[in-house]
């Protein structure tokens, strides 16, 4: 059964903005939630009920809880009835993270191409050398030429592997407990070259301070979301550069007592992103993630007026869902 969460419990934010991609509707009803079709109703208590039913302008967000503690999003569709959609956060979140791996698939393919035949390319040229090395045993230092094609193509070998693994754990799930300094690594990895054929360069600031962060999960949702960040940046700050110079976005690190921040430096352009994830805008896209990031204890802060965006960890993380008060984490 649904209900209203408990007294002194707040939703976060970004709840209100963040997509229910797919989320049925419904009608406030005696003792349920009346589905508009193809959906099985929804028990829910008089409180919850009541609350439904009140005047509400379209775009309200009420947040409730199941008889298991997960947490629900309803937000109100017409202004004229209380037509209600509603959706799990668990679920919102997953129907999220497929939307946005397909979203970031598409944009990003020929860099994972790369970034797997480059290997590959590698491999078959040694491959080659070790051949002709063999076909020519009787000539001097043809055994060593051969021996030292043997150890790049081990090299390789390790090398690819990694990186499948890397792109496995990143569109199919499964790497968790990944630490922040890897996720940053992997992500900027999979975009030098597309930022490179888009003009735009990258300087990295004190990335070695992310140093031994641990996200407890959600490694590859962080991946995304910093992906995902990191193209808004991109197109932001191809349109805003002056002239021909080139295009320049800045990722700074900072450890301290505060937790350990990742700050991005540069204009953001969300809203194209926004529409082709879940037509929303670049708020709605910006919301969707901070959705995502939840589980990994990351914290999604944007600075507009300063080009700035920031994922913030800090030192003590709670658990994901309904906050047990308003106050919002103090920042740096």
């Amino acid at each position: 059964m649904l209900d209203l969460p408990p007294a002194g419990t707040t939703a976060p934010p970004h709840w209100r903005l963040a997509p229910l991609p797919g989320a049925p509707l419904y009608q406030p009803q005696a003792e349920r939630l009346a589905p508009l079709a193809g959906h099985a109703a929804l028990a829910a208590s008089p409180a919850l009920l009541a609350a439904l039913a009140l005047p509400a302008a379209p775009g309200q967000l009420l947040s409730a809880c199941d008889s298991s503690g997960a947490a629900w999003r309803l937000r109100r569709i017409d202004q004229d009835r209380p037509l209600w959609a509603a959706q799990a956060v668990d679920e919102s979140r997953a129907r999220l993270l497929t939307a946005l791996r397909g979203l970031l698939g598409g944009r990003l393919a020929g860099s994972v191409l790369h970034q797997l035949r480059s290997p590959l390319n590698a491999l078959s040229l040694h491959a080659e050398l070790i051949e002709r090395s063999l076909s020519n045993g009787e000539r001097p230092g043809a055994a060593q030429r051969a021996l030292e094609s043997a150890a790049v193509i081990r090299e390789r070998l390790r090398e690819l592997g990694r990186r499948q693994d890397a792109m496995a754990a990143l569109w199919f799930g499964g790497d968790e407990g990944a630490g922040l300094a890897v996720v940053v690594e992997r992500s900027l990895g999979l975009l030098r070259g597309y930022l490179s054929l888009q003009g735009v360069h990258l300087r990295g600031v004190g990335l070695d301070a992310l140093g031994g962060a641990q996200l407890p999960r959600g490694a590859a949702e962080a991946e995304l979301a910093l992906i995902t960040l990191l193209l808004a940046a991109c197109d932001g700050a191809r349109h805003n550069r002056v002239g021909e110079s080139e295009a320049e976005m800045l990722l700074a690190a900072e450890s301290g007592a505060h937790g350990v921040s990742l700050e991005l430096q540069a204009p953001s352009e969300a809203d194209a992103l926004g529409r082709e994830l879940a037509e929303t805008d670049g708020a709605g896209l910006l919301a969707a993630l901070a959705l995502l990031l939840e589980p990994s204890g990351l914290r999604l802060e944007v600075r507009p007026e300063q080009a700035l965006t920031r994922l913030l960890l800090p030192p003590r993380q709670g658990p994901a869902g309904l906050a047990r008060d308003s106050k919002q984490p103090r920042r740096p």
